[in-house]
């Protein structure tokens, strides 16, 4: 897998929890570690998981991202 679009399979595989997805998978970790810092990992993670969380609120309270911004 290339480089640019590992933490894009991090992200959907973190995100896509519903319908008993595997989520983040071994493999999955063995290939960021493959490619990136334990710490570029942990930021990674931590991206992914605050965008999730903004997206799971902005659709309980009905506000779709960016409306409001500027």
């Amino acid at each position: 897998m290339q480089h640019e679009g590992q933490p894009f399979v991090r992200a959907q595989a973190a995100t896509r929890l519903q319908h008993g997805a595997a989520g983040v998978t071994d493999e999955i970790w063995e290939e960021a570690g493959a490619h990136f810092t334990e710490e570029e990992v942990g930021a990674i993670t931590l991206e992914i998981a605050l965008t999730n969380f903004f997206n799971r609120i902005n659709r309980t309270i009905q506000e779709p991202a960016g409306r409001t911004w500027g």
